[in-house]
């Protein structure tokens, strides 16, 4: 970085020599122009074949650093380049490299490195703020020493960890989606989890003694009315809202107790009609055997009748 300052400086001394070179009293330099807007202001003449607006090369024209002009008309978007492929372009989208790249280190292991100074007092690889350090995005470094978990912050509660455990957000977190709407998770896909905590009510109320169970009958007539059990919403509702996972648990446990309220009611009946067949079929053997001593009375009756006639 020294011998590019270098280089730039000891141009723009070869410069001066052949170019207008003016200083106002605010401390703007203007090369070829005699009214320089920023602290250093290069005005190249009207030149259609060039759009350079500064070029460093040897001798013989074989290595170059130049810094190419933005075509505001077109579009177009103004570069550094450095020779090869290594372009900074003006875009904020493209930087290509040959190599890598950097920050506070001379042997980069990957194509972006940042290493930090041997400071106690700070642990942020990257810090972004605003000039009165209001609001700002850092990455916080991990100590690997104590387990610590290196986080992304973006401000207020907005954290990314490296732990794959905790994630805080202030807001609402869209995935798939650009507005989330007033969800504070809206997911445009499927998701697939071990396990889900909902906290919310329960039916036990079903089970209160003055609760009001339909009866079957209305059971029966609210399907044919409606096509869907009561307090259930309708396939057309969920096709349209979706339902609350919470919401929907609760009720479809609602009718799995009245369900179990309906079985208890039948077995009780069903044990009242056992019942009651079995005294009748005691009630029916009884009847048999009184018919047949009934039978037998009058079996006997008849042989004494005959015995009577005959001795007359």
């Amino acid at each position: 970085m020294k011998k590019i300052i270098f280089t730039i400086s000891f141009l723009a001394f070869i410069f001066a020599s052949n170019a207008q070179i003016t200083e106002l009293p605010n401390g703007n330099v203007g090369i070829a122009t005699p009214t320089p807007s920023a602290l250093l202001e290069i005005r190249q003449k009207e030149d259609p074949n060039t759009d350079r607006a500064l070029l460093i090369t040897e001798p013989n024209n074989s290595q170059k650093i130049y810094l190419h002009l933005a075509d505001n008309a077109s579009g177009e978007y103004g570069y550094f380049h450095l020779g090869g492929n290594t372009n900074l372009r003006g875009n904020g989208v493209h930087s290509s490299f040959d190599g890598a790249l950097g920050i506070g280190t001379p042997n980069p292991g990957a194509l972006l490195e940042i290493k930090q100074k041997e400071d106690p007092n700070t642990d942020r690889g990257l810090l972004i703020s605003e000039p009165n350090n209001s609001q700002k995005i850092f990455l916080h470094l991990a100590d690997n020493a104590s387990g610590e978990y290196g986080y992304f912050h973006l401000g207020g509660n907005t954290n990314l960890r490296g732990n794959g455990v905790h994630s805080s957000f202030d807001g609402a977190v869209g995935i798939g989606v650009t507005n989330p709407g007033a969800w504070k998770l809206a997911v445009n896909g499927k998701i697939r989890a071990k396990e889900i905590s909902v906290e919310t009510g329960w039916a036990d109320f079903v089970f209160d003694k003055d609760y009001d169970l339909p009866t079957l009958k209305e059971v029966e007539n609210h399907i044919k009315k409606n096509g869907h059990l009561k307090d259930i919403p309708s396939a057309k509702e969920v096709a349209k809202n979706g339902i609350f996972l919470g919401e929907m648990n609760t009720k479809l446990l609602q009718k799995i107790e009245e369900l179990t309220l309906y079985t208890i009611q039948q077995q009780k009946e069903i044990s009242n009609q056992q019942k009651n067949i079995q005294d009748q079929e005691q009630e029916i053997i009884h009847l048999k055997n009184q018919n047949e001593e009934l039978k037998s009375l009058s079996q006997r009756l008849n042989k004494v009748e005959k015995l009577l006639k005959i001795n007359n």
